[in-house]
């Protein structure tokens, strides 16, 4: 059985080298076209080395030398500080560069070479927990990141299809159990747990390359506090100002159903600016941007599909200003509380 489990292993080992290296491959030449595809074709290239050179195992008497086993585990920790350079860049798009990357490679490649001059036994069992305490710390980083930068994009824009960062938040933290699942093979080794490992991490970098590939980099206006604002109408005048403004582009107008609205767009359309308006969607309404346009969107939905019995779903969604059937079905669940495929089919029996 234990041949089994150990043939098992080397297969979903090459499984991830071939894997990486094709993904690697159908990286080379999108890497220019944006930063963040660059910053995931360097991370496939890691990953494809680092499995890569798992090889030297497959020589007994390497696999027995606990100072080559060391080396590759202090050189498998590289794949920390790499992780940490793509999300960084992904959550922050134009962070990365040369002395950012020296800074967070350092300490490891540093931990390495002294390992190899010295072979000092406790160089491995430090850096492994500075790699966890590092890890956790971005990942948490990372995870308050992402949903501030989301708030500010649902402040923005009304359409956040490939340009959300929530995949972000999904991916890294897929990516940190993979991370301790693989800190704990190092302690108790096993042919099955090597053969989790694998599976665990393929899954992770699937959704992750899907998304990433497609995430657009948007820029995203500053918007000040209104105190800061000179021109702006008293306070006690802004809600009814809005409300009236408001009623007009959405009621009459019906600018909702343009599917790449901004915040920008719809504060010229009132005769306003991107602050006082979000403050007034904000503070007063209690909603983003986001929310309340494709709130608007949905109610446009249920009309229409009161109205035309029998059309299909997805050109209701059009009708509506949705681009995105899946943005549709989420926006229907939440203000409607059932799905649209449910709703339509109260006009049509």
């Amino acid at each position: 059985m234990t041949e089994l489990y150990e043939n098992i292993s080397h297969m979903m080992r090459g499984a991830a080298l071939m894997f990486y290296l094709i993904l690697s491959l159908s990286l080379y030449r999108e890497r220019g076209k944006s930063r963040i595809k660059k910053a995931l074709f360097y991370s496939m290239t890691l990953l494809t080395f680092l499995v890569l050179k798992d090889t030297v195992f497959l020589h007994t008497k390497l696999y027995s030398s606990e100072y080559v086993t060391s080396l590759t585990l202090l050189t498998d920790l590289l794949y920390v500080p790499a992780m940490a350079m793509f999300f960084f860049e992904a959550v922050f798009p134009g962070w990365g560069n040369i002395r950012k990357a020296v800074f967070l490679f350092l300490p490891i490649a540093g931990a390495e070479i002294l390992y190899a001059i010295s072979a000092e036994p406790l160089i491995p069992k430090l850096t492994m927990i500075y790699a966890i305490l590092f890890g956790t710390t971005v990942t948490a980083i990372i995870v308050i990141s992402v949903r501030k930068r989301d708030s500010r994009i649902k402040d923005n824009f009304s359409n956040i299809t490939d340009i959300s960062v929530t995949w972000v938040k999904n991916g890294i933290l897929a990516l940190l159990v993979s991370l301790l699942s693989w800190f704990c093979l190092m302690w108790e080794s096993s042919w099955i747990a090597d053969s989790v490992y694998y599976v665990v991490s393929i899954s992770a970098w699937s959704y992750i390359y899907r998304l990433a590939i497609r995430h657009r980099v948007v820029e995203i206006p500053e918007i000040r506090t209104v105190r800061q604002t000179e021109s702006a109408p008293e306070n006690s005048e802004i809600p009814d100002i809005f409300k009236e403004r408001l009623s007009a582009c959405m009621e009459t107008d019906e600018l909702y159903l343009n599917p790449k609205l901004t915040l920008t767009e719809l504060a010229a359309a009132i005769g306003t600016n991107r602050t006082y308006l979000s403050d007034y969607l904000n503070s007063r309404l209690g909603v983003t941007f986001y929310e309340y346009i494709n709130r608007l969107r949905t109610q446009k939905a249920a009309r229409l599909m009161e109205e035309c019995p029998g059309k299909p779903i997805a050109e209701i969604a059009e009708m509506s200003g949705f681009n995105s059937l899946s943005t549709f079905s989420r926006s229907f669940s939440k203000y409607l509380g059932c799905s649209p495929a449910k709703y339509a089919g109260k006009f049509t029996r």
